[in-house]
């Protein structure tokens, strides 16, 4: 798909990156069902997989968690943002939880967090 956008002449950013992404969809779904033990085998996740930590600190109890995710991909809202910076901060800034989004800390209930 990628290639015909870009032999077309189609340059529409939004088109080019969704070619990006299923072409990297592709790759995954061929990663995942090769055989292991071949030369290849995890350079699609060596290449493409990142991680972060989910960090909960509750407010009035003593209780922490983390919790270490994979992903493939971001989501980062753009709206309102002046550039990919800005929305990557918008993406890791600290989300107080509270109100009807308090977190459940396993002996303790709900909670600020």
């Amino acid at each position: 798909m990628m290639f015909q956008l870009l032999c077309k002449g189609i340059y529409d950013f939004f088109l080019f990156c969704k070619g990006i992404y299923d072409i990297l969809q592709v790759c995954r779904g061929i990663y995942e069902v090769a055989p292991f033990g071949t030369v290849v085998e995890g350079t699609i996740q060596q290449l493409f997989e990142g991680h972060h930590m989910n960090y909960i600190e509750c407010i009035n109890v003593d209780y922490k968690s983390t919790r270490k995710e994979s992903f493939y991909d971001l989501q980062l809202d753009v709206k309102g943002c002046r550039d990919v910076y800005a929305s990557f901060d918008k993406y890791v800034e600290v989300e107080r939880l509270e109100g009807d989004n308090k977190y459940h800390a396993e002996q303790h209930g709900l909670q600020v967090g």
